[in-house]
Parts: C-alpha cells; sequence; structure tokens
C-alpha cells in the first residue's frame, strides 16, 4: 500500500510520462500494447501545447483582473451599494470574445499535433490543416464550449466576492484586495488547468477528426488511473460515434486510441 500511495501522485502528472506508460505496459493484455505508442505521442504533444499556451491564458487573467477593477472603481464613485452585482463588474460577452483569442490557437494547435501524430502513427495522410472542414469544426466546437463554461465560472466566483463583501460592508480597497487574491489563483493554478485540460480535450478532438477519415470506428480510453464508475476512463470499444459526448474523470490524462490495430 505505501508503494501504491508513492506512485499514485506521479501518476497523475502527466510530466510523469515514462511512469505513466510503465502502468501501461503492465495493465494492458497483449493485444492492446500497441496503444502505447498513441498514448506516448498525445503525452508529447499536448505538454507542449499545455507549456506553450499556459502563459497566455495567465496573461488573459491579469488582463481581466485589471478590467473588472476598472469596472469596480468606475461603477463605486461614492463607495460600494447594496445592489451591485457581479454582472456590473465584468462585461461577459467581451470577456468571452478576448478569451477566444487565447484559447483557439491552443486549440488548433492542439487539433493539428493530433492529426499529425495519427499520421505518422497509421501511415495515413489526413488533412490537418483548417482547409478540412472537419478540422475547422472539431476547433469551433471546443472553443464555444471551454470559452462560455470559462467566463460563466468566473462570473460565479466573483459574485461569491461581492455577495461577501456587500454582507460585510466592505469598501472598495477590500473588494480590489479581494479580487486581486482570487485572480492570483486563476493566473497560476487555474490558467494551467485550463491550459491542461483543453490541450487533452483539443488532442482528442484531433485524434476524433483523424480517425474517421481513416476508418476507425471502435476506440478505447487509453492511459487512465483514476477512476469513477460513471466516467469513460478506462472503457473499451466505444464507437467512434460516442467520443464527442464522452465524461471523463476530473484529473483525465488518457486519450482515445483505436481499439485494434490500424
Amino acid at each position: 500500500e505505501k508503494e501504491d500511495d508513492k506512485a499514485a501522485p506521479r501518476l497523475n502528472d502527466l510530466r510523469n510520462s515514462k511512469a505513466i506508460l510503465e502502468h501501461f505496459t503492465k495493465s494492458a493484455t497483449a493485444p492492446k500494447q500497441f496503444q502505447r505508442a498513441y498514448l506516448a505521442a498525445s503525452i508529447r504533444s499536448r505538454l507542449q501545447v499545455e507549456d506553450k499556451f499556459v502563459k497566455k491564458v495567465s496573461d488573459f487573467f491579469d488582463g481581466q483582473e485589471k478590467r473588472i477593477i476598472a469596472n469596480l472603481k468606475a461603477n463605486t464613485p461614492k463607495g460600494i451599494k447594496a445592489d451591485i452585482s457581479a454582472n456590473v463588474l465584468i462585461q461577459i460577452e467581451e470577456e468571452k470574445e478576448l478569451f477566444e483569442e487565447v484559447v483557439q490557437p491552443l486549440h488548433t494547435s492542439g487539433v493539428q499535433k493530433a492529426v499529425s501524430d495519427i499520421n505518422r502513427l497509421s501511415g495515413y495522410a489526413v488533412n490537418l490543416n483548417t482547409s478540412n472542414p472537419f478540422v475547422t469544426s472539431a476547433i469551433g466546437k471546443l472553443g464555444s464550449k471551454v470559452t462560455g463554461f470559462v467566463q460563466d465560472t468566473t462570473l460565479k466566483e466573483l459574485q461569491t466576492i461581492v455577495t461577501k463583501g456587500v454582507n460585510e460592508s466592505w469598501n472598495v480597497n477590500q473588494f480590489q484586495d479581494a479580487i486581486q487574491g482570487k485572480f492570483d489563483q486563476f493566473q497560476g493554478y487555474r490558467a494551467r488547468m485550463i491550459a491542461r485540460t483543453e490541450s487533452r480535450a483539443a488532442w482528442d478532438a484531433g485524434a476524433d477528426v483523424a480517425y474517421r477519415e481513416i476508418g476507425v470506428t471502435k476506440v478505447d480510453v487509453v492511459g487512465c488511473t483514476e477512476f469513477e464508475s460513471d466516467s469513460a476512463c478506462g472503457k473499451q470499444n466505444i464507437p467512434i460515434e460516442e467520443v464527442s459526448s464522452l465524461e471523463y474523470h476530473p484529473n483525465h490524462i488518457g486519450n482515445i486510441a483505436p481499439s485494434k490495430q490500424i
């Protein structure tokens, strides 16, 4: 048990690719060993995208913090009013557009790297450029999903601050300090998690495009190290049509691979 306890944190960190790949090799049956190459390619590409874009996501939150504080000061020249709400402090539609400018290149890079990986592993030559309508569609779906989710979460966190501040009769400086404290978290851990999660989602979306074009009909979710009964982590022989609707463990690090060798 002690050895397992020590191994668990390492297997939750995508950067420990050697340990994750060793874990897969030991647990996979002989007919599934070929999937190790797909897992290795996915990890490598996803880490490259994550590292490239984490600062850009962090910079977005830095700018968003400044915009919110500017709105705070503009809307409270004579102090905080009881009816102030988070919706006054953040322009959601504007923020969605600004975040889309950050996340679209991330998704594009992730999708294209996945198609390139699949081409290399399968010997096919699926078009990975945005001239491929399926690539463009995959990028668009990723963006619309995450852009709304990120801003809704930010709005919820901001409203929690506003409610607490109004109830405790904070002044503008106290509100500003609380907002800055929250966005310090956003610029660090949250930015990293968004870059990590979206690089994984983009790779799977790109793989989905490539698999469909080369005729893969069923996939497995491989490389998972944490499982929940209602998640798709570790499941096998999933029809390709169901890939876009799969739900994973919150700390999901796996990816989709063909159920049978191409």
